[in-house]
């Protein structure tokens, strides 16, 4: 008596469009991400500076 096993796994096909549907993704969303650090910085770098200047207007205050 023979069993039949059943093969259980995905296709090459299956595997390549799960592979383009995820390049297109970080394709889109790459970009946007990367663009932000240089926008972050900038906030904060205003920020600090802001606070900087915060601090000083009070010590001229006080002294």
């Amino acid at each position: 008596m023979k069993y039949q096993v059943a093969q259980r796994g995905f296709t090459l096909i299956e595997i390549m469009v799960v592979m383009v549907i995820l390049g297109l993704l970080v394709a889109i969303v790459a970009p946007n991400i990367m663009g932000r650090s240089d926008q972050a910085r900038v906030t904060v770098a205003e920020t600090q500076m802001s606070n900087i200047a915060n601090a000083l207007d009070l010590y001229r205050l006080d002294n």
